[in-house]
């Protein structure tokens, strides 16, 4: 994990694994990305990108459903509430699209900022 800069980022993180998965809960055998996991302490998932297959895709904190959207192909998620991600947590993308190309996700991290409630 890199050191903060004066505004908190952490930097960015790709995913660990993408793998064609039957443990897709959006498709079954469709591409599964995860971050297992994400970070060794709590942090604020402020930023997403990604390029990849067109279709769907919904998120997961853990078990949890977090959110979802309708392209996958090409996106960019900015979110005016960031998602916090606790120690130890896992983040995972479930992809309907089940053609290459693979998807590629990228999360940009920081440290929660102060006075915000943490779940």
């Amino acid at each position: 994990m890199s050191q903060p800069d004066e505004s908190g980022y952490l930097g960015s993180r790709i995913a660990k694994t993408v793998v064609h998965s039957a443990q897709n809960l959006n498709t079954p055998g469709g591409w599964l990305s995860t971050w297992d996991p994400l970070a060794p302490i709590e942090v604020e998932v402020f930023h997403i990108a990604m390029k990849g297959p067109a279709g769907s895709f919904d998120v997961y904190i853990d078990d949890s459903f977090y959110t979802t959207d309708t392209r996958s192909d090409r996106n960019e998620y900015d979110p005016s509430q960031p998602m916090p991600v606790r120690p130890g947590q896992i983040v995972s993308f479930h992809f309907s699209a089940t053609a290459a190309p693979a998807p590629q996700v990228w999360l940009y991290l920081r440290q929660p900022q102060t006075g915000r409630t943490q779940l």
